[in-house]
């Protein structure tokens, strides 16, 4: 008995790993990051949800890398993948994305780079930190001969230091001020 489920757990595991070398997808959270002046109430790869509201904005700003949409396969061995964005109207427009390389083998962090003129670069990371590419927004903007409205390092470093001043301090009471707490001797 005991070798008829080895023998069976054995076979599912195989079959599992022949699905998974036959899909070669690598399982992602999804977090949207948009550059550019369009509003889009939702971002999908492959039928899967990665973003919704994503919001507009001034050229040379960035909206989104807070929400993050899990889980969709992401395909491990190519460089490209369609990304559908629905637009205000419920129109739906199709875009051939860049994959930055190399994946890795377990899930991660897929950021969607939505650029200005509707270009879409997917970087993987383990972890959140740097999420926004200045260096994509410098190179479209460039590329496209856009002006730039907001200068986000600015921008960025004004709320810094915001957090940084200090903040009133409220007077914290004593929960029970004139508690007081009296133990009886012990008696032998």
């Amino acid at each position: 008995m005991k070798r008829i489920f080895v023998v069976l757990i054995l076979c599912l595991l195989s079959a599992c790993s022949a699905k998974e070398k036959a899909d070669e997808t690598v399982g992602m959270t999804g977090v949207v990051l948009n550059y550019s002046e369009e509003d889009f109430p939702s971002v999908s790869i492959n039928g899967h949800t990665v973003g919704t509201v994503v919001r507009s904005v001034k050229i040379g700003d960035v909206y989104g890398g807070g929400a993050f949409m899990c889980c969709f396969p992401l395909p491990a061995k190519k460089n490209r993948v369609d990304v559908t964005l629905q637009l205000l109207g419920g129109e739906k427009v199709v875009v051939s994305a860049e994959i930055e390389h190399p994946l890795p083998e377990i899930g991660s962090i897929a950021r969607i780079h939505i650029l200005p003129g509707r270009k879409i670069v997917i970087d993987v990371s383990a972890m959140m930190l740097g999420g926004v590419r200045l260096d994509l927004l410098d190179a479209r903007i460039k590329e496209l001969g856009l002006k730039r409205e907001v200068d986000y390092q600015a921008k960025l470093q004004a709320i810094m230091k915001e957090q940084q001043q200090p903040q009133p301090q409220e007077e914290v009471k004593p929960f029970l001020p004139d508690l007081k707490i009296t133990m009886p001797a012990a008696t032998n």
